[in-house]
């Protein structure tokens, strides 16, 4: 996996150079460094030969063994967490490259500084291929969209697919809709929130803590955005106390 990343060229993309520059310790490659540490470790593991198990009792060769890996740990090793982040970033960026290549039709979104706000028009979920596409619009004055309907209506699909829109879009995708304005933004959800017998806590509880966390995030206003779905303010037994007590915790 090294070397075939330092051998694909980057001269047109500076922050590609860099992340291959990380690959590197020093004047070595760390391909060439994994390369070294796998022969010492294959001559490591002669010593388990029938044929060479008493020479290499004489010549203590694990002993010698076991020091290569060591000096190659003590050279290379405070390198392999950055090799690791690098290709973590080429392998997340080459993900959004192939996102962007198959879906030539989507555009990118638009990134303004004033807000927050979100308006996606003609949005879709960029997993379904025949779906019916919805425009949103949060920021001033409209602060709080609630969603109702009855079973399998779509609003959880609704929700996602604002927020995965929101994601591709922060991520510097394109979006799957007609068009998207969004400031930078954290997306907070109550998406697959479960009742605990166990801490005392039901379904209902659960979320109305998780919109509590989703109001009060540690993020500067201008940046605070949560995308909420309540499941139990859509389940068929709602009542109209219930409805009265989720209004109050969202105002």
């Amino acid at each position: 996996m090294l070397g075939r990343v330092e051998r694909e060229p980057t001269a047109g993309s500076r922050r590609l150079a860099e992340l291959t520059a990380e690959l590197r310790a020093g004047e070595v490659a760390g391909s060439a460094a994994i390369a070294r540490l796998a022969r010492a470790v294959d001559w490591l593991e002669a010593r388990k030969s029938g044929l060479f198990a008493p020479i290499a009792f004489l010549l203590m060769w694990e002993l010698h063994g076991a020091l290569t890996v060591e000096r190659w740990r003590q050279t290379h090793g405070p390198a392999i967490a950055r090799w690791l982040a690098a290709l973590g970033q080429l392998e997340a960026l080459a993900s959004l490259a192939t996102y962007a290549y198959e879906r030539p039709e989507d555009p990118m979104p638009k990134v303004v500084s004033d807000g927050p706000r979100v308006a996606g028009e003609a949005l879709r979920h960029p997993l379904l291929r025949a779906c019916v596409a919805n425009s949103v619009a949060l920021g001033e004055p409209l602060r709080v969209m609630m969603v109702s309907g009855s079973n399998m209506s779509g609003k959880s699909t609704l929700l996602r697919t604002l927020g995965i829109n929101v994601v591709l879009a922060l991520a510097g995708a394109p979006v799957s809709a007609k068009s998207m304005t969004l400031s930078p933004l954290q997306i907070g959800a109550t998406l697959r929130i479960e009742d605990s017998l166990q801490n005392a806590r039901s379904r209902f509880y659960s979320e109305l803590r998780r919109l509590y966390n989703c109001a009060t995030w540690p993020a500067p206003p201008r940046r605070r955005c949560c995308s909420c779905s309540t499941r139990s303010s859509t389940a068929p037994t709602r009542t109209t106390a219930r409805s009265a007590r989720k209004r109050s915790c969202a105002r």
